[in-house]
């Protein structure tokens, strides 16, 4: 469930006021409990046009546990569906993230 809210707040994000720690609240609600190690999740994951935008809203926000709890999110298997089919669009973050602290989860 927190997932579709994320997609609900990145579908309203310039409207709703507070949406970014809101969105960064339902990614840690949802995916900050989840073991690195065991990547299947008891969830069904529906991926939209909106999480997209999660990347940049996500990166810019430059919390090293929100950016963990969203590649969290994508890198987990659930019951429908593998891992996040755009990862790609992470990458060029991930390579310029310059956080300290930096998280260990990432």
């Amino acid at each position: 469930m927190p997932y579709e809210w994320c997609s609900v707040i990145c579908e309203n994000y310039f409207t709703l006021k507070g949406a970014k720690d809101l969105l960064l609240l339902c990614l840690k609600i949802g995916f900050h409990h989840i073991d690195p190690k065991r990547r299947q999740i008891e969830a069904n994951l529906i991926h939209t046009e909106h999480h997209q935008n999660l990347v940049n809203i996500v990166f810019s926000s430059g919390d090293g546990e929100a950016i963990a709890d969203l590649l969290s999110a994508w890198l987990s298997m659930s019951n429908s569906h593998t891992q996040y089919p755009q990862l790609e669009v992470c990458a060029e973050h991930l390579i310029n993230l310059d956080l300290h602290p930096f998280s260990s989860r990432l």
